[in-house]
This record gives C-alpha cells, sequence and structure tokens, in this order.
C-alpha cells in the first residue's frame, strides 16, 4: 500500500473513530440524562401523588376517632334498656350519622358493631346489595378484633366493585355496674366506616405517563384495586411484579415474565394494604435521547469529513511530496546513480532530514573508498592468520604423535622391568617413573586431542556399548585413586541404561575419567558421586537420552571463574595449578568433545561445598544387538498394543494403584486418563470422548456407585449410547453384586489383578462395543470371587500363615515385568508411592478406631487393603480386608441401635491388639520393599 493511501486511510479512520467515540459517549451521556430526569420527575409526582392519598387516609381515621368520641354514641352504648336504647337512641344516633356524611359524603356508610361481629346499627348514604348484618369471620373484623386500637384496611366493596378504605375502632366506656374497685371500662363495641377510594381511578386515568406509561394500585396481595383498564380491576399481577414493588426502589428495570418490553417501576406503599406503581416503558426514555443522538452524530460526521479532506491536503503539501523527493534520491542511490542535491528549502524537520540526506550521502561516498582498502587489508590478514592457525594445528599435532611413540616405548620398558624381582628401593624407583609416564602421556594426550579439534580431524567412533557397564569399569579403575586419598567414590545407575548403545564408547570414557579425576584431584575429604539416569525425552523409540552427573565434595569453583574453566588452559585460579597440577587443558576438551556429540557440558559449585559437573546425550539403540543383549521381558516385546486409538476414563483414589492400572493400559497402546474421586469423574466424562470407564467403588467426595448413577442420567437424558462401565472392587462385601448392578456398572474387575485379567475384560467389552447385535449385560459375579490372599476366610481366627512370604514373589515378578523405556519398574514405583503414603494411613487408621468413626476406618482400610494387595503384601492385606469387614460391621449395628433403639450385641473387632498387627505387618513389608529398592538401585 502507498504512503498516500495508508496516510488517507489512517486518517478515515480516526475520524471514524472519533465519530464512533463521539457518538457512542453523547448517546450514553444523554440517555443517562433523560433517564435520570424521568426518574426524578416520576419519583418526585408519586411522592406528591401518596402524600395525598396519605393524608385523607389520616383525615379519615382521624374523623372516625372524632366520632368514636360522641357523647350520643357512648350513651347510646352504654344503654341496657333495649326499648330506650333502639326506640329512643338509636333514631338519634342516626341522625347524628346523617349529618355526618352530609359533612362528609365520602364516608358513605357507617357502623356500630358489637363485640360478637352483630351489626347494631348502620347508616348508608347510598343504594348497596350487601344486607348482611354479621361480620363474623370476615377479614376487617378479625383484624379489628386482633387490634388493640384502631384497625384499617383496603379492599374491593362488594357493594359496587369499587375501592373502599374500611376503618374501624373499639368503643371502651365504664361500665357502672360493677364495683368502683373494679376496672369498670370494658368493650362495648366497634365503630366503622367506610371510606369512598373512587378517587383512585381519577389518578389512574390522569396519571397515565407519555403514551404508554399507567399509574395503578394494587392491594398487599397484588390484587389490583384501580386500574386505567377497568378490566384489570379485582385481578392480580404476577409474582415477579408483585415481589418487584415490596422492594420499593423507585425506577428499578423490570422484565415482564410474558417476554414483553422492560419497563421502569416507580412504587410507594401509601398503606400497608396500598401501594402505588407507575410504570413507564424503557424505550419511552430513550426515544428523546435517540433524537438528539442522531442529531449531533450527522452534524459530527459532515463536519469530521470537511475537516479530514482539510489535513489530507495539508499532509500532501508539507509531508508527502516532500518525501516522494526523498524516496527518488533514495533509489537513484540504491541502483548506484547520482542522486539530484534536494535543497527542499523547508525550515522544518523535513527540510533537516532533506539536508542530513544530502550530507549522508557525500559522506558515503567518501566511506565506500575507505571500505574497499580496509576490506582488501582485512581479507590479506585473515589469509594469514588461518595460514598460521592451520600450521600451529599440524605441528601440535604431528609433534605430540612423534612423542607418543617413544613414550610407548619407555612405559612398556618399565612394564617389562616391573616384573623383575627389585628390591624395595628400586621398586620405588620404577613406581614414581611409571606414573611420571602416565602423567606425561596424559598430557600429550590432551595436546593432541586440542590439536585434533582445532584442526577439525577429530572424529567420531560409532560401536555398541552398554552404559552401565562403562560406568562400572571406568568407576572400579578409579576406585584405587580415590582410595589412596581416603575418599569414597560411589557409582549409580538407572535400571533404563542397562542396554546396548551406539556411541564412541573411547570418547566417553575420556569424557568421564577427566570429570571424576578432577573430582578426586580437587577433593581433600568426603565423595565423589556418578549417577547416569534415563530421561524423559521426545526423541524416536529407538533413542534413549542419558544425563551423566559427577558431584563431590571437593573446593569448589567460584562463580566468577565458573564461565573460564571451560577455555584451553585456563583453570580457577593459577595457585590450583600449583598445588593440584594439570594443564587445564582437560575440561576444555571434554566440554568440545560432548558438544560434538551433541551435548553441553555444564557445572554448578559453591567454594567450599563441591561441584557438579553434568551433560545429557541422545544415543541411538544398537537394535541388531538387542536380541542377544538386552534383559528386556519377553512378553512385553513380543505384546503388540491391541487398542492403539481408544481411550479408557480411570477413576481410582490410591496412587499405587493409579500406577498399576496406568502401567497395564499404556503398555496395551491404551490412552489413559486418571482421575482421583467420583466427582472428578462425572466431570472427566461431560467434557471428553471415552471407550470404557474403570470405576473403583470406594472413593472420597463420591463413591463410584453414585458416579455411576449420575452418568447413566446424562446418557439418558442426551440419548447417547451406553458406555461399559467395569467396577474395581477389592473384595466382594455383602451387597456390593446388588449395589453395581442398581449403580448401572456392566461388570467387575477384582483387586489385585494383572495385565491378563485386564486384558481380558478389555477384549469382553471394547470389541462387544461394535457387534451389531443387541447391547448386552454382564451379570456380577463378585461372590464367586476369593479373597485377596487366595481362599483364605474372612473372619477366620488364626493369624497370617508364618510360612508365606511378605512379598508375593509371582505378584513382585508381574509388576517387575513392567518396564517402560526411560522410567522406573512398576514395581519400583509401586514400591515408592507405597512408602511414601502409608506411614499416614496407618496413623491414621489407628486414629479412627480409637473414636469409634466407623466409615473413615473401613474407607482408609479399603485403601490400604488394596495396595498392599497390588505389591502382593496378602498378610497385610487380610488384616485391611477384616478391619474394613468389622468396621462396616459394627457402624452398621451403632446405626440400627439409634434408629430402632433396641440394643444389638456389640462386638468389634477392631481392637487395639489388631491395630498393633497391623501396624507390624506394615512395619514388615516396608522393610522388605526397602530391600527390593535397594537391590534395584
Amino acid at each position: 500500500m502507498r504512503l498516500q493511501a495508508k496516510l488517507l486511510f489512517t486518517v478515515l479512520l480516526l475520524v471514524v473513530g472519533a465519530i464512533l467515540l463521539l457518538g457512542v459517549v453523547v448517546s450514553d451521556r444523554l440517555r443517562n440524562v433523560t433517564m435520570e430526569q424521568t426518574r426524578t420527575e416520576m419519583a418526585s409526582s408519586v411522592d406528591r401523588t401518596v402524600a395525598l392519598i396519605s393524608n385523607r387516609l389520616s383525615t379519615a381515621e382521624a374523623d372516625l376517632e372524632l366520632f368514636a368520641a360522641s357523647d350520643l354514641l357512648r350513651r347510646y352504648m352504654s344503654t341496657e334498656d333495649e326499648a330506650d336504647r333502639y326506640d329512643v337512641m338509636l333514631r338519634a344516633l342516626l341522625r347524628e350519622f346523617s349529618s355526618y356524611q352530609r359533612i362528609f359524603p365520602e364516608y358513605y356508610e357507617i357502623r356500630v358493631l358489637l363485640d360478637d361481629g352483630f351489626e347494631d346499627a348502620r347508616m348508608v348514604s347510598r343504594a348497596i346489595r350487601n344486607e348482611t348484618e354479621e361480620e363474623v369471620g370476615t377479614p376487617f373484623f378479625n383484624g379489628l378484633r386482633s387490634s388493640e386500637g384502631l384497625y384499617s384496611t383496603v379492599q374491593i366493596n362488594p357493594d359496587d366493585g369499587q375501592p373502599a378504605f374500611v376503618a374501624g375502632t373499639p368503643l371502651r366506656y365504664d361500665d357502672l355496674s360493677v364495683a368502683p374497685e373494679t376496672d369498670r371500662v370494658r368493650l362495648r363495641g366497634y365503630l366503622a366506616i367506610t371510606f369512598d377510594l373512587s378517587f383512585l381511578d381519577a389518578i389512574s386515568s390522569k396519571g397515565t405517563l407519555g403514551n404508554r406509561g399507567q399509574v395503578f394500585f394494587i392491594d398487599g396481595a397484588g390484587m389490583i384495586l384501580s386500574h386505567p383498564d377497568s378490566a384489570r380491576v379485582g385481578t392480580s399481577v404476577s409474582p415477579s411484579l408483585l415481589e418487584q414493588t415490596r422492594v420499593l426502589m423507585p425506577g428499578s428495570r423490570y422484565v415482564p415474565e410474558s417476554g414483553g418490553e422492560p419497563v421502569l417501576i416507580w412504587t410507594r406503599a401509601v398503606h400497608p394494604d396500598l401501594r402505588l406503581v407507575a410504570a413507564l416503558p424503557e424505550s419511552q426514555l430513550m426515544e428523546a435521547g435517540s433524537a438528539v443522538t442522531r442529531s449531533i452524530l450527522h452534524v459530527t460526521f459532515w463536519a469530521t469529513l470537511i475537516s479530514a479532506a482539510l489535513v489530507l491536503f495539508l499532509l500532501r503539501r508539507t509531508v508527502l511530496l516532500p518525501i516522494l523527493r526523498l524516496r527518488s534520491a533514495a533509489q537513484a542511490i540504491g541502483v548506484g546513480e547520482e542522486p539530484p542535491v534536494l535543497g527542499l528549502g523547508l525550515r522544518d524537520e523535513i527540510g533537516d532530514l532533506a539536508r542530513a540526506f544530502d550530507e549522508m550521502h557525500r559522506n558515503l561516498v567518501r566511506s565506500k573508498e575507505l571500505t574497499r582498502q580496509q576490506t582488501e587489508r582485512l581479507i590479506a590478514a585473515t589469509e594469514a592468520a588461518e595460514a598460521a592457525s592451520r600450521a600451529k594445528s599440524e605441528f601440535l599435532a604431528t609433534m605430540s604423535h612423534e612423542i607418543r611413540t617413544p613414550m610407548h616405548g619407555v612405559l612398556g620398558m618399565l612394564e617389562l622391568l616391573g616384573r623383575i624381582p627389585l628390591e624395595d628401593r628400586e621398586a620405588s624407583y620404577l613406581a614414581t617413573a611409571r606414573m611420571s609416564g602416565k602423567a606425561l602421556l596424559r598430557i600429550i594426550d590432551d595436546v593432541l586431542d586440542f590439536s585434533k579439534m582445532e584442526a577439525g580431524r577429530m572424529e567420531l567412533a560409532n560401536e555398541p556399548v552398554r552404559i552401565d557397564s562403562l560406568l562400572a569399569s571406568i568407576c572400579a579403575e578409579l576406585q584405587t585413586q580415590a582410595a589412596a586419598r581416603e575418599i569414597e567414590l560411589r557409582e549409580q545407575s538407572d535400571p533404563g541404561v542397562s542396554v546396548l548403545v551406539r556411541t564412541d564408547p573411547g570418547r566417553l570414557r575420556q569424557i568421564l575419567v577427566n570429570l571424576i579425576g578432577n573430582a578426586i584431584r580437587f577433593t581433600e575429604h568426603g565423595t565423589v558421586s556418578v549417577y547416569a539416569t534415563l530421561l524423559a525425552s521426545n526423541a524416536p523409540a529407538d533413542h534413549v537420552r542419558v544425563r551423566f552427573e559427577v558431584q563431590d565434595t571437593g573446593i569448589g569453583i567460584p562463580l566468577e571463574a565458573q564461565n573460564q574453566i571451560f577455555e584451553s588452559f585456563r583453570q580457577a585460579d593459577g595457585s590450583t595449578t600449583r598445588k593440584y597440577g594439570g594443564t587445564g587443558l582437560g575440561l576444555a576438551i571434554s566440554s568440545r568433545i560432548v558438544a560434538r556429540m551433541g551435548g553441553h557440558l555444564q557445572v554448578i559449585s559453591t567454594v567450599g561445598k563441591g561441584s557438579t559437573f553434568w551433560f545429557d546425550l541422545d544415543f541411538r539403540l544398537a537394535i541388531e544387538e538387542v536380541s542377544t543383549e538386552s534383559h528386556t521381558n519377553p512378553t512385553q516385546a513380543d505384546t503388540p498394543a491391541r487398542w492403539p486409538d481408544l481411550r479408557v476414563l480411570v477413576a481410582e483414589d490410591n496412587p499405587v494403584n493409579q500406577e498399576v492400572v496406568s502401567a497395564m493400559l499404556e503398555h496395551m497402546g491404551i490412552t489413559v486418563e486418571l482421575v482421583d474421586n467420583g466427582l472428578q469423574a462425572v466431570s472427566a466424562y461431560q467434557g471428553s470422548h471415552f471407550d470404557l470407564v474403570l470405576m473403583d467403588c470406594q472413593m472420597p467426595e463420591m463413591d463410584g456407585f453414585a458416579a455411576t448413577r449420575q452418568i447413566r442420567e446424562q446418557e439418558l437424558s442426551s440419548s447417547t449410547p451406553s458406555i461399559p462401565i467395569i467396577a474395581l472392587t477389592a473384595n466382594a462385601m455383602s451387597g456390593d453384586r446388588e449395589r453395581c448392578l442398581e449403580a448401572g456398572m456392566n461388570d467387575h474387575l477384582a483387586k489385585p489383578y494383572d495385565e491378563s485379567d485386564l486384558r481380558h475384560i478389555l477384549e469382553r467389552w471394547l470389541e462387544s462395543r461394535h457387534e451389531t447385535s443387541a447391547t448386552r449385560t454382564a451379570t456380577l459375579d463378585l461372590d464367586a470371587r476369593p479373597s485377596v490372599a487366595g481362599e483364605r476366610p474372612l473372619h477366620e481366627e488364626d493369624g497370617p500363615d508364618p510360612t508365606r512370604p511378605v512379598l508375593d514373589p509371582e505378584r513382585l515378578e508381574a509388576l517387575r515385568s513392567f518396564q517402560r523405556p526411560g522410567q522406573k519398574s512398576l514395581l519400583e514405583r509401586s514400591a515408592e508411592l507405597f512408602l511414601a503414603h502409608t506411614d499416614e494411613q496407618i496413623d491414621a487408621i489407628a486414629v479412627a478406631a480409637e473414636s469409634r468413626n466407623w466409615s473413615e476406618l473401613a474407607r482408609l482400610a479399603h485403601s490400604m487393603k488394596a495396595s498392599a494387595g497390588n505389591l502382593g503384601a496378602f498378610d497385610l492385606s487380610e488384616l485391611c480386608e477384616r478391619i474394613e469387614a468389622d468396621a462396616q460391621r459394627v457402624g452398621g449395628s451403632e446405626s440400627v441401635v439409634s434408629e430402632h433403639e433396641e440394643p444389638i450385641p456389640d462386638t468389634p473387632r477392631v481392637s487395639p491388639q489388631t491395630i498393633d498387627a497391623l501396624r507390624l505387618a506394615h512395619a514388615k513389608t516396608k522393610v522388605e520393599l526397602e530391600r527390593l529398592l535397594r537391590s534395584a538401585a
């Protein structure tokens, strides 16, 4: 895109962005201002209306109290003679009520009620249909009787269907018939008035907001008392709207449940049974703001376009045209032509740029000539230096090689001389000469290797070798040197490095001898440790990656010197050479050899504490020799991957069991996903596709039964095919079979199991997934499974078989056969996990037994039982199985006692002696596992 087009596009983009931003800001501001003004006006109008109605209702209540204080009413209620009361006093009372109604026509009904609800007197100023003389059982009378004083409510008058305000007050007067010392005041009856609220219709009809707003009144239960639409009177508002009116928040937003347009609600409580509600459609608030926003955006758009045109014109005149001239001059220089002198005459930054460009061109012409001359001199000097370097390297290589020939003769003769019986003094001289000769030969070898590297003539061999054997022979060779300095030399190799690989064994030996020898030489006391570790790698299947480490407790290397020790003829400091000897070539040569072999020699060191040198190398397996030298398990090597494209979800909370099942499945080529409990299993099933689920029955948070039920419910709701779910059970407890069937599991796999068991059940269900016949259902045969330790009963009284080994050899051999390339065997990993976790489990079992927490005790014993069974620790597994069964039985008995309140004999077998036996079996198992790990190391 041309610069002019870019500027035009940028300016237009900025203009459009400014318009949009301004429009959004202005529109939002206007909308907010409009809505705020409307809210304020609405709130003020609602408050005035509420104040007016409240004032009228308060006046009605005050008038009621005034009517109740009438002397005529008091005498009427106090008259005990019925003839005098109803023939004389009643007429006078009704005339007084009629005078009230003439003065206050809105009180169209005034009534006197007896304390039993019977209507004693009534004055009505309009025709009514309600002629009943009893108020007993009506909500108004019930509220009046329960009130200590004045009581009022709002309701729809059944006479005319209009809202009315009904208020009543108790009439209490002195009873002169009782003794003076007693409480003479007693309840004579009630005075009630009915206040006409038809004026609410006028407020509703005149209170319409805009074109579509409404004002209406509801009672406390949500029934509409007054509405612009008379058909709505007597109906109820929706529960959500009623709930929102109770919040009494002005201008709150309400979305109708029927999906209509959102409205803004203003509500006030005039009376506990009367609320004013004002509703205004939200879109009506936006109309005025939208019109103003459109006008502002229209004006801003045209003003911005005019401004953009002016800006583009000025940019072209003051920026684009001078830049185009600069571009033409630069293009001329690029093709080797003489550019014109710009001399734009501008006094701004572009003018300064043009003048700087002219000066740059003049300097460029001068520098090109200087560069040409310097280049010629540098070429000549480089050729001379390369020639000198080649001559030096060739000389060193030649001289080193020539010196080695007589040196071998000297050392050979000294070797022959050593076979002749010599006196002690002569033997000492001979030993000194041989040691000095070997030291000189090592120096010569270093110089020769260095010269070969400098000359680029070093080549690497490609021969088969076993790394562990090579490392063992090197350490055996240097053991005498270490012993002479009273230093312990240790060697440790991973089992995975005991394979044939192709490399240059001589150069690898040279590197290790150099590093180990330096470690011995610079260590005053302590140890030198050598490690060969198999690393995980993304390399092809026929390659392995090994890390070599040499660790010492010697003098250490200062941080500032660690980057120099790999340079030629350099050590940490000069005193090191004088005290310990050496040429300073060993590490430089080793570093270059490691680099040639594809690695990088590195060091970590602390002064006074020691150093660690390490490097990683990739080796290709010597496949042609594996048939005669490899010790790979034949079953593992010969067994092909049966299901390379299948995925299995394993729900198992025990780390040892996780290692066992994942190793077996991965050995079959199956992709495995591990989860720790039923909740994670359900979540994993929802988020991914699996071909089969292996579900442990007892797990924390959610067990396998509940997780299976949830998975089956999801399958039914989504109409997805049923996935095979295999129960992983450590025993066949009573009721397990029925629980598995009820939960929807298809089959079971008893713990401990081997690869053949797992393969058999996978063949049964994975291959049946592709059959066209109806889905079959397997019958769980939990009861047919023997106990963990063979056919031994669950609750036999005798102890473990003393003739049986602590760890079952067949089980150990099966675990040992799972050797994945580059990793420890399954036996080692399982044993390490067992040793890391079971101490805490034993303590937790003891605490649960002491506190009688039977459910937790059963869960812990179940988990440890499975771990011990997988490792072949059958004595420990049996004890855990007994504890689990006893905890379940005792826990169930206690629940029955609490439920039925009937004493059931409690014979707990989880005694302190049982826990002691468990600790003893665990300790024996740990000793055997630690011995196995030491032998494997």
